[in-house]
């Protein structure tokens, strides 16, 4: 078992623990005892999880959603709040979110407008929510674009139970590498290389356990120094989301969000190849990487389809975009750049 331990505020402190059997483990885990407990599970989860979850904390109250990106709507968060309202649910109460990012993104956004700010928990059944969605704060729902009601709200704790893993289908396992792959970049040159040392161990989920320990380790290192992104640091970790995002919109969200992240990589270093100078050979070898680990990189559609999209991506400031530049392996900065040159750079992508 690992535990992660990382001080995001005066307010917050992460503990993300991994390892196998953890679920069972949360009671003992929790630093203080809940008036009371709801855990909004997917119903297409692992019911084991839930058992373990839910009989590990006495009295509380299970709740079955549909997840996906469909639960991502304001109607589930009112939903949500009418059931910690009739719970009797206090800011001394808990909830857990138990399931993929769309789950963990709906209930912690549910969790920080209830009474002003809810303690949360966060169980991933999905790599993507283990290596990603359940560290950093981000909350919120789909309105019109992609996230665009929302909040920082950061749990309390993280429960990454590697068993889950065992159940989930190759492809839902390869689509959360793709966020790994882009913590590598922005990481650098160690865990890059690491990673194309370990491609057949990581494709087994031999090594998945060190790969989500690193990977996280990466993203609370960079959380902590902004937890609200706003001094600038937090924002390398939008990098392949501009594309990523605009080409979820533009498909009507039917390209998973790991495909298009590995997509947008790829797009967004060709543009840093332009706009910063980035040697060719950086992406040939992301490239290469995403290629074995069984992910895509190219784009599905036109550049010009998805510019409309990119227009309305909430990283926009008046003619300008905070845009994620590389300059090389552990060299990104975030910096506001004008949309029209990012879109020209993207050309080609």
């Amino acid at each position: 078992m690992k535990v992660l331990d990382e001080v995001i505020s005066e307010e917050y402190r992460y503990r993300v623990v991994i390892g196998r059997g953890v679920f069972g483990k949360l009671g003992e885990l929790l630093e203080w005892s809940p008036s009371r407990t709801l855990i909004v599970y997917d119903v297409n989860a692992p019911s084991w999880g839930v058992e373990e979850l839910s009989g590990s904390i006495p009295g509380a109250t299970v709740l079955g959603v549909e997840g996906g990106e469909g639960f991502k709507t304001l109607e589930s968060v009112l939903s949500l709040v009418s059931r910690m309202t009739s719970l009797g649910m206090d800011r001394s109460s808990l909830v857990i979110a138990y399931g993929g990012g769309s789950v963990s993104d709906t209930v912690g956004f549910a969790a920080s407008i209830y009474m002003r700010g809810l303690p949360w928990a966060v169980a991933p059944t999905t790599m993507l929510g283990m290596v990603d969605a359940s560290v950093g704060g981000k909350t919120g729902v789909n309105y019109g674009g992609k996230n665009i009601i929302g909040s920082f709200h950061h749990p309390r704790l993280v429960l990454v139970d590697t068993r889950v893993l065992d159940t989930l289908p190759d492809d839902e396992y390869r689509r959360g590498l793709a966020e790994v792959v882009k913590h590598a970049v922005i990481a650098g040159e160690g865990l890059l290389a690491w990673i194309e040392d370990n491609i057949d161990g990581i494709s087994s989920r031999r090594l998945a356990e060190d790969l989500i320990s690193m990977s996280l380790g990466v993203k609370l290192d960079i959380v902590s120094r902004d937890p609200r992104e706003e001094r600038g640091v937090r924002e390398v970790l939008n990098l392949g989301h501009t594309v990523a995002h605009a080409l979820e919109r533009a498909s009507g969200y039917r390209i998973p969000h790991g495909d298009a992240v590995s997509i947008g990589l790829v797009a967004e270093l060709r543009s840093s190849e332009k706009l910063a100078g980035l040697d060719p050979g950086v992406r040939a070898r992301v490239t290469e990487v995403l290629r074995r680990l069984g992910l895509p990189v190219s784009l599905p559609i036109p550049l010009e389809e998805l510019a409309e999209h990119i227009r309305l991506d909430k990283k926009r400031r008046g003619d300008k975009i905070i845009y994620p530049l590389v300059y090389g392996p552990g060299k990104v900065e975030a910096r506001p750049l004008p949309l029209d040159a990012v879109l020209e750079a993207l050309k080609g992508g």
